[in-house]
C-alpha cells in the first residue's frame, strides 16, 4: 500500500457518495489543502480514515479543517512516543527476567511471572474489585451515581475525545479505587442512534475488552434519564444535579438518593437547562467553603469528582476529600506556580509559534487555491462510515 493511498478515501467511500458533484468538488479541493499543508507542516499525519474525510467533509472551512491536521498530528506523536517508552520498559523487563532466570538455574530466589510472585495476581485484583463492588451494591446504602450525557455531543470533536478517556477512567475509578463503589448509571446516551454518541462510547472501548464477570459491575446505558426529579421534601428522596453554577452548596453526608454528574465542561452554562427541563435540585460541590482557589479555571475532571463523592461516602469530611484531589497547581499562586517550574516561558512560546504556524498556513492554502466558500455546517455526509 502505497504512502499516498493511507491519506485518500477509500474506494468504497467514495462509491457510497454516489453521483454528488458537489461533494466530489470539496473532496478535491480537501486534498488540494492537504498537500499544501504537507508541504509546509513540521508533520503530518500518516493516516486518514475515511472517519476523518467524513469529519473533514462537514468541517466548514479551511482553518477548521488544519485545526483538525494538527490535532491528528498531536496524537500521533504523543502514540509515537508512549510506543517507544513501552518498547523500552518491555526490553528493561526482558533483561530483568533473564537476570531472575539465572538466578533460578544456579538455585537461588527468583521473582517474576514464572518464578515467586510478591502481588495478587491480576486475576485475584479482579475478583476482589468485582467482590467489592457487588458487595457495596447488595448492601444499598451508597447513593446512586448517574452520568448524564445528554450535552456531551456538543462539545468539538477534540473535547469529546477527552471526555471519551475521562469517561473511561471514571468507571474504573469507581470500580477500582473506591474503598466502596457506587452503583452507576449513564443517561441520555442514544448509542443506537446518535452515530456523535456511539463514537465516544466506541473510543473507550471500555465494554467490549471487559470480560462477562467485570461487564456485570459496568453501568448500563439508557438512551432515556429514568431517574428524575420529584416534588418529595425528603432528601433521602430527591435525585441532585450538580452543577458549578448551581447557586446551593453541597455539605455534610451524601444522604439524597443520587447524584448527576453531566458530562460537560459546562463553559456555555449548559447544565442551567436541566433545571427547568428536569426539575433538579441543582448544587455545586463546596470548594470555596473548604480550600482556597488559586489559579487555574475551577473545573474538575470526572474522575476527581467521583473520588471527592466516595471519600466522603466513605465517611471523609469534604476539606480533606477536596485537599486530596483537587490538582496542587490550582492552590498554588500564579508566581508561585512560575518560581516552582523551570522554562516557564516555553509552553507559551511553544503555543504562539503554534498559532503563527496555523495561520501562515491557512494563508498559504489561500493564496494558492483562492478563497474557499465557507458553508455554516459543511457537507453533511454522515452515517456513510460504519
Amino acid at each position: 500500500m502505497s504512502v499516498r493511498s493511507l491519506i485518500q478515501p477509500s474506494s468504497i467511500f467514495m462509491a457510497k457518495l454516489g453521483n454528488q458533484p458537489a461533494v466530489h468538488k470539496r473532496i478535491e479541493r480537501i486534498a488540494k489543502e492537504f498537500e499544501i499543508f504537507e508541504y509546509f507542516a513540521d508533520n503530518t499525519p500518516k493516516f486518514l480514515s475515511d472517519k476523518d474525510w467524513e469529519q473533514m467533509l462537514s468541517q466548514k472551512n479551511t482553518r477548521e479543517r488544519v485545526q483538525f491536521w494538527m490535532f491528528k498530528i498531536k496524537r500521533q506523536l504523543g502514540h509515537e512516543k508512549r510506543e517507544a517508552k513501552s518498547k523500552d520498559k518491555r526490553q528493561i523487563y526482558d533483561i530483568y527476567l533473564d537476570e531472575q532466570q539465572r538466578n533460578f538455574e544456579a538455585g537461588g530466589m527468583a521473582y517474576g511471572p514464572r518464578f515467586h510472585w510478591l502481588y495478587k495476581s491480576k486475576y485475584e485484583q479482579k475478583y476482589g474489585e468485582v467482590g467489592r463492588s457487588v458487595s457495596s451494591y447488595a448492601v444499598g446504602d451508597m447513593p446512586q451515581l448517574v452520568f448524564d450525557m445528554q450535552f456531551a455531543t456538543r462539545c468539538k470533536l477534540g473535547l469529546q475525545k477527552i471526555m471519551s478517556d475521562q469517561l473511561k477512567q471514571t468507571i474504573l475509578t469507581n470500580v477500582r479505587e473506591l474503598r466502596r463503589s457506587f452503583p452507576v448509571d449513564i443517561v441520555n446516551a442514544d448509542v443506537e442512534n446518535d452515530p456523535n454518541m456511539a463514537d465516544i462510547f466506541d473510543r473507550q472501548d471500555i465494554y467490549k475488552r471487559q470480560d462477562a464477570l467485570e461487564k456485570l459491575i459496568l453501568p448500563d446505558i439508557t438512551a432515556h434519564n429514568p431517574h428524575q426529579s420529584t416534588s418529595n421534601t425528603d432528601p433521602t428522596q430527591q435525585v441532585v444535579y450538580i452543577s458549578i453554577h448551581a447557586r446551593e452548596i453541597l455539605d455534610g453526608p451524601l444522604i439524597h438518593k443520587a447524584y448527576i454528574i453531566p458530562f460537560t465542561m459546562d463553559q456555555q452554562k449548559e447544565t442551567l437547562e436541566a433545571r427547568h427541563t428536569g426539575k433538579y435540585r441543582m448544587m455545586r460541590l463546596p470548594i470555596d467553603r473548604y480550600i482556597k482557589w488559586r489559579s487555574g479555571p475551577k473545573i474538575l475532571s470526572f474522575p476527581n469528582i467521583v473520588k471527592i463523592l466516595g471519600d466522603v461516602a466513605s465517611g471523609e469530611k469534604w476539606g480533606k476529600a477536596l485537599a486530596n484531589h483537587v490538582p496542587l497547581q490550582n492552590l498554588m499562586p500564579v508566581e508561585e506556580q512560575r518560581l516552582s517550574t523551570e522554562s516557564t516561558d516555553e509552553p507559551s512560546n511553544k503555543r504562539t509559534s503554534r498559532i503563527k504556524d496555523e495561520n501562515e498556513i491557512i494563508r498559504m492554502i489561500s493564496r494558492a487555491l483562492g478563497p474557499e466558500n465557507e458553508s455554516k455546517e459543511g457537507v453533511k455526509v454522515r452515517n456513510i462510515v460504519h
